[in-house]
């Protein structure tokens, strides 16, 4: 017998949960993954349903399919810090060449050195992935191979 004791502690201990169906999207992955989306939005969380490809016609009468999406972001935005703590900034913008962003900040004296910026830890957006119907993760498609580093 399985012991799903786990799985049921991680689920009441989070709050913000991303639920993956395997791809190529099919009725069980579907139906399994908008059934626990509403199991869960019943239990008061903040639950989301993603995917990497359209809805099959066939399937878009499974309550809840108007809710799905398919551009999530697992992590949040990419932040540059600029430790200031000696210096006062006078003027910060950006300008995107290319495929570049620069940040520009102008202080109104002294200089910025490079000890002084650091790149915080993207912060993930989600406390716990829910994956169903799913033999392996390659089987997440487009998700997975851009968020290979949250698995």
């Amino acid at each position: 017998m399985l012991d799903f004791n786990q799985a049921k502690q991680a689920i009441l201990a989070t709050n913000k949960i991303l639920i993956l169906p395997s791809n190529p999207l099919d009725g069980d992955s579907l139906g399994s993954a908008l059934a626990l989306f509403h199991a869960l939005k019943a239990m008061g969380k903040n639950a989301t349903v993603t995917i990497a490809t359209t809805i099959p016609d066939p399937l878009k009468f499974l309550p809840g399919t108007e809710l799905i999406s398919t551009n999530v972001s697992a992590y949040s935005d990419f932040v540059v810090t600029i430790d200031l703590k000696n210096i006062k900034a006078k003027n910060v913008r950006h300008e995107i060449t290319e495929n570049k962003i620069n940040i520009i900040v102008t202080p109104e004296s002294g200089t910025i050195n490079s000890d002084q910026v650091s790149f915080p830890e993207l912060q993930k957006n989600f406390d716990l992935l829910l994956i169903v119907d799913c033999a392996t993760l390659e089987q997440l498609g487009e998700f997975y191979k851009q968020n290979f580093a949250l698995f």
